[in-house]
This record gives structure tokens, C-alpha cells and sequence, in this order.
């Protein structure tokens, strides 16, 4: 019974798709995370369910990072600008907390604030300043772990629809130059090719003609399966 666990993980595909994606919806069910790895050749891969209702306490498990703070403009979300000596590395959706502001010294006890519109020295704030002190001089900014709730796709979801899956989803979209565009998107089909020739012979395919004519063929089938559907 997958509720005498926290996390069911399976690392070799012994029994088929379907039944993998069974043992995927009893985990949903009780709420028990779900993970799902192989290593195919020189291709692997890794699935991660945790449900609906998942709490991330840390999303990258990377080191707070603080930055020099050289201005602060009034009004509803204002922008705050750092010191030119060192862009800083934050990302739309963060959030930073201010200390040692002066003048506008209602920043340093707003507590954790999300930013957004991100630009090499510079973002923007979700508060509203415009009643705040002028900014004057120095400030320190520091990201925050803030917890945030995710909703993981099933692995049934994410097998048919790979682009709709979270950012801890099935496959994340690779941020390439041109020659990997779309590459994501090929190794998930290859993937369920293979899957498609394993459920159909029990076995995987082997470097042989006929059977990786087999699997490009079902690869092929997907694609146009899936293009459909847009």
C-alpha cells in the first residue's frame, strides 16, 4: 500500500505504462509523491508528481543573494535600482526583503515584497510607496525563500500534454539558441516511443532496423497526435 510511504519512487519500468500510471493516481489519491526515473542508454529522464497541493519551500536551493541599493523611486510599485558594480540576479516572481535604508525607512520593516519587471540593475516592487519618506541613501536588498504552493500534472496529463506541465513539471522548455529549439519536445516523443514499443513487446527495442523504424514511426504518430490537439 503506497500510505505506509511519504514518496514512492521507481527507477526500472517493470510493468508497462498503464500500470505506472496506475500506481501514479493511488499516490494522488493519498497524497504520497510520486517519482519515476530511467536510465535508457545514454538518455534518462525523471518525473515528479507530488499532487495538487505541494508546498515548495525552496524552489532552487541556491544562497540568498544581497545586492547594493543606489535608488528608490516613489509611488505604487516603484523601482529600485542597484549599484552598477554588480547586476543583480533576480527573477520576476521573487521576493527581496530592504535594510539599512534611509529615508524611505518604511521598506525596511515591509518584510518580504515580490518583484517583477526584472532589468540588469534594476526591478520593480508590488507595494505602494507613494506615501513612504524620499529615499535619501545606501539600503540593502536580499531575496527571500518564500513557500509557495504547486500543483503537479499526473503522469497520464503529463504524457499527453508535456508543454503544460509546471515549471517542476515532466519536461521544462529549454531556453536554447536555435539549434535546441524544440529538442524537449523530440525527446518526449522518443520517450514515448520507446514506452509504446516496451508496453506492445514486453521488452525494449534493440539497435536493430525494424525495430528503430518501429519507434520512429510511433514517435511520427504522436507528433501528429499531438498537433491535433492544438
Amino acid at each position: 500500500m503506497v500510505t505506509n510511504y511519504n514518496v514512492v519512487v521507481i527507477t526500472e519500468n517493470f510493468w508497462g505504462s498503464d500500470r505506472l500510471i496506475e500506481i501514479d493516481e493511488n499516490c494522488r489519491a493519498n497524497r504520497v509523491g510520486f517519482i519515476l526515473t530511467e536510465t535508457l542508454g545514454l538518455f534518462s529522464y525523471a518525473f515528479l508528481d507530488y499532487g495538487n497541493e505541494f508546498l515548495v519551500t525552496d524552489k532552487d536551493g541556491e544562497q540568498t543573494r544581497q545586492f547594493i541599493v543606489s535608488g528608490i523611486e516613489k509611488g505604487e510599485n516603484p523601482t529600485v535600482h542597484v549599484h552598477e558594480d554588480k547586476r543583480h540576479s533576480y527573477q520576476d516572481g521573487d521576493f527581496v526583503k530592504f535594510t539599512e535604508v534611509e529615508g524611505m525607512t518604511e521598506l525596511n520593516d515591509a518584510g518580504a515584497i515580490e518583484i517583477f519587471d526584472t532589468k540588469a540593475f534594476s526591478f520593480r516592487i508590488r507595494i505602494d510607496a507613494s506615501n513612504f519618506g524620499e529615499y535619501s541613501r545606501q539600503g540593502i536588498v536580499e531575496d527571500i525563500k518564500v513557500p509557495k504552493k504547486v500543483s503537479y500534472q499526473s503522469l497520464e496529463e503529463s504524457r499527453k500534454n508535456p508543454a503544460a506541465a509546471t515549471e517542476f513539471g515532466f519536461l521544462e522548455p529549454m531556453d536554447m539558441s536555435y539549434f535546441g529549439m524544440g529538442r524537449s519536445e523530440q525527446l518526449h516523443f522518443a520517450l514515448g516511443a520507446v514506452h509504446a514499443f516496451r508496453n506492445k513487446e514486453g521488452r525494449y527495442p534493440e539497435n536493430k532496423p525494424d525495430e528503430i523504424a518501429a519507434c520512429v514511426a510511433a514517435a511520427k504518430d504522436m507528433n501528429a497526435l499531438s498537433k491535433e490537439g492544438d
